[in-house]
């Protein structure tokens, strides 16, 4: 292997490829390493006797040059860890100079990763994609306060994180529960008039009966299921991309859809009315109507010609046959404004962990929290968030966070209960 090799992707255990395939005579400097765990690869065969003269490579420092490695990207390809892969996690603490980590599809353990990132104080690029069971997972908040304490230096950071915040749609049993953590003007709007108004609109429509009650009314769930946001990456680096054919006027066209299949399949719609004044009219909008000429969002969607206010589209499917031609929606249907202040509803719901990131991290460019890309910008000299996508008309209600006090906090750090819930409130006020 050249010296002057510097990027390496390998699908093996390091230790294993030059104990027994690959002999190794210096140390390699690789700055950037892929690290694929899988388990199908090789026969056991192959790993019987050692080609490496004299003692055996037995710690990742003994094959990477501490010094030169700067980026690492681990994938597991599995639904746990096994014993060698949460050794080789173990040896990373050695690699302080490390810049940019990113676990992909890894199963946390709790103890190993908060060792492991009390170590690495010069992160500057971080990226964590848990799973459980092959479900996506939020990051545990011991594992969130320790990169909080060790790794000020992050300038881009993507995680899953809720500071156990209830989501605005909460599931509780067979029911749904709303909550609401923001109360400025344009939040109360999403909750009286859309989310009140028009989804859960009469009290069995907080029930849950199959999975067409969260096609129908999750709509932050179908955010996320249909790829309302393009896929980021490293939105500050490469281009965002879609993982569906997804734009905001199909999405709008999608809930309508299950919101009338839903009302059909509970004899709640209504006869439809000619000239009914109610009727998917943009002048008459009641969030329009709440809404100051300055407060107006702008939509601007992939060259869309059809109206904001987009009429239900007949469904293809059988259940447009069960539906008469002379029933409606008793609301109006959803729009682009309604969904574009939802997705706006829901970053100002997780403000307080917001804070949590602009306190922590000085030097924080990017952040990909829940899979919402934001950028850091400095208005009135405060830094604040501003979502990448879907950013018109956006008001932020992060401003004057720098002036709040500690108070909860220090009433958080006299606690002496070191339970999950204490570490994530402490977390999510420092």
């Amino acid at each position: 292997i050249s010296s002057r090799l510097s990027h390496m992707t390998l699908f093996i255990d390091p230790l294993k490829l030059f104990n027994y395939l690959y002999p190794l005579d210096i140390k390699l400097q690789i700055i950037d390493l892929k690290l694929h765990w899988r388990r199908e690869f090789y026969n056991n065969d192959y790993f019987v006797k050692k080609i490496r003269p004299g003692n055996p490579l037995t710690k990742l420092s003994e094959v990477f040059d501490k010094r030169t490695l700067k980026i690492l990207t681990i994938i597991s390809w599995n639904d746990t860890l096994l014993k060698r892969e949460t050794e080789m996690l173990k040896d990373f603490k050695e690699f302080e100079n490390l810049e940019d980590l990113s676990l992909i599809s890894i199963k946390q353990d709790v103890h190993i990763l908060v060792d492991l990132f009390s170590s690495l104080t010069n992160l500057k690029r971080l990226k964590m994609d848990f799973l459980e069971e092959y479900v996506p997972e939020p990051t545990n908040p011991h594992i969130f306060l320790s990169i909080l304490l060790a790794c000020s230096k992050l300038q881009f950071i993507d995680l899953r994180y809720d500071g156990l915040i209830p989501q605005i749609i909460n599931i509780q049993e067979n029911k749904f529960q709303l909550n609401q953590q923001c109360n400025c003007t344009n939040c109360q709007i999403v909750f009286s008039d859309i989310l009140k108004g028009k989804i859960f609109m009469f009290p069995e429509d907080y029930y849950i009966h199959d999975l067409q009650d969260i096609a129908a009314k999750d709509i932050f769930k179908m955010m996320k299921y249909l790829s309302l946001l393009p896929y980021s990456k490293a939105c500050d680096a490469y281009p965002s991309v879609r993982t569906q054919p997804m734009n905001l006027t199909n999405f709008v066209t999608k809930m309508n859809r299950n919101l009338l299949e839903y009302r059909n399949s509970k004899s709640q719609l209504v006869p439809k009315i000619v000239n009914n004044p109610h009727q998917h009219s943009t002048v008459t909008s009641t969030s329009t109507a709440h809404m100051s000429e300055p407060e107006m969002i702008i939509i601007d969607d992939d060259d869309d010609d059809d109206e904001i206010n987009a009429a239900i589209p007949p469904s293809s499917d059988d259940t447009a046959a069960t539906i008469s031609t002379d029933l409606e929606l008793p609301h109006e249907s959803l729009t682009k404004r309604d969904i574009i202040m939802c997705y706006h509803a829901l970053i100002h719901h997780f403000k307080s962990i917001y804070v949590t990131f602009l306190k922590s991290f000085p030097h924080l460019r990017f952040l990909m929290l829940n899979d919402i890309p934001t950028l850091v910008m400095e208005e009135n000299n405060e830094r604040i968030f501003e979502p990448v996508f879907y950013h018109y008309d956006y008001k932020s209600n992060l401003y004057g966070w720098s002036k709040e006090s500690n108070k909860n906090l220090e009433n958080d750090s006299n606690n002496n209960n070191n339970n999950s819930d204490t570490i994530a409130r402490i977390a999510t006020v420092m």
